[in-house]
């Protein structure tokens, strides 16, 4: 295989190997907009963007979806709006506007769909990071949780904050590498097809020497804790901000 690609569907792929069993097991994933299944895993991604995010069918966005992990190109944009710049900038709008708001979700998306181990968060962190490490085209800042770091300096990094990483990752991607085609012949090295007309499996091992240096924390700042409970009553948050996820925002994302 050809130098790894990280785009929409390689990302997806590694957090699809953190997830929980329901999202491998589960036989009509997909048909029904009830549990966890892997459509429903995309579509929360996607209202990270566009909170009011609403598919028409869930197994039409199923049928989308597998196409979209292949790399095809998608052109509904009532599933799909990858290639207009208004989605591709909305998470970052977002993040400069109420970051609070976006690490809540992120933190409901991980506890909704990952695997609360520390082995499998810090396998989950190892992978993208040597993915970015390896892509030669892939550019960007990244939030560790404690600070924004180039490219150049993730390698040294040994000390994540799960949710805030993966922002600043997804964020980049939607960004600046929304052609999931690109990444279409690293899925497929990283997955296996386990039957026919099932999901495929993700089986790459990357990440699982770094996962062994790195230390992934799931707790956020008590700020953003008050937040995300209060999200879960109410589906509001607070618009102030704690200044170590506020700090180099703005920077990051005029690069």
């Amino acid at each position: 295989m050809s130098e790894p690609r990280l785009r929409g569907n390689t990302f997806i792929a590694l957090l699809l190997r953190a997830g929980v069993q329901e999202l491998s097991e589960k036989p009509e994933w997909g048909e029904n907009n009830n549990g966890i299944t892997r459509p429903n895993m995309f579509a929360d991604l996607l209202r990270m963007t566009q909170p009011a995010y609403d598919p028409p069918k869930m197994k039409s966005l199923s049928s989308y979806f597998s196409r979209y992990l292949k790399g095809e190109l998608i052109s509904s944009p009532m599933y799909f709006a990858f290639n207009t710049p208004a989605y591709q900038h909305g998470l970052a709008t977002r993040i400069q506007d109420d970051y609070p708001a976006v690490l809540c979700e992120m933190d409901c998306f991980c506890r909704k769909y990952l695997r609360p181990s520390d082995v499998d968060r810090r396998q989950l962190v190892g992978g993208l990071i040597d993915a970015i490490l390896a892509d030669s085209t892939f550019r960007g800042r990244f939030d560790t949780g404690n600070k924004w770091v180039d490219k150049a300096d993730l390698d040294n990094e040994r000390d994540f904050i799960l949710q805030p990483f993966l922002v600043s990752v997804w964020n980049t991607i939607l960004e600046k590498y929304p052609d999931a085609s690109e990444g279409a012949e690293t899925y497929m090295g990283w997955t296996e097809e386990i039957a026919y007309s099932k999901p495929r499996e993700t089986t790459t091992a990357i990440g699982a020497e770094r996962a062994k240096k790195i230390a992934v924390s799931a707790d956020l700042p008590e700020e953003i804790k008050a937040d995300t409970a209060e999200n879960e009553i109410t589906d509001e948050v607070h618009e102030e901000a704690p200044r170590v996820f506020l700090r180099g925002i703005a920077s990051s994302l005029s690069l």
